[in-house]
């Protein structure tokens, strides 16, 4: 026995497109990732190229230009001791992302050794997912008293 459509076939509204390859495709199709990825780029650049950008000791003392507007000495102006902000925040930059780096690989480490201990015990996995319940509670209580056990 033949089965009848419930409902004939519609015709499509718009002709079928042709999914796009290449950097620029996957580039358009992810725009929030794309221009994050454009300002960490960027970021890298400006702080590996920091003494090369027309800047000055960003420690250096000078208490006659304190507090400045920007000018063309100083794009950023000065701080209160008479600091070059622009070379402060370009400076900065290399500390915020190494800190940064530092700390991905550090919890990527962590997630590892968690995941590959958890995957090899079950009874490590249950006294990992216990003890990190009991920590995210913030039960005060609890907490000293495993403390109380494990130091004495």
């Amino acid at each position: 026995m033949q089965s009848k459509p419930v409902a004939e076939q519609l015709p499509d509204l718009f002709a079928p497109r042709p999914i796009a390859k290449g950097f620029v495709a996957y580039c358009l199709r992810h725009p929030t990732m794309s221009f994050g990825a454009l300002l960490l780029i960027l970021m890298l650049v400006l702080a590996v190229f920091a003494p090369w950008l027309g800047t000055i000791d960003p420690t250096e003392l000078a208490p006659i230009k304190r507090t400045r507007e920007p000018s063309a000495e100083h794009w950023f102006g000065t701080d209160a001791v008479g600091r070059d902000i622009y070379s402060r925040v370009l400076y900065g930059a290399r500390v915020s992302l190494l800190v940064g780096f530092s700390v991905a690989v550090v919890a990527s480490l962590a997630g590892l050794i968690i995941g590959l201990l958890s995957g090899g015990s079950n009874t490590i996995t249950k006294t990992m997912v216990f003890s990190i319940k009991l920590f995210q509670s913030g039960d005060r209580r609890v907490i000293l008293q495993i403390q109380k056990k494990v130091v004495i």
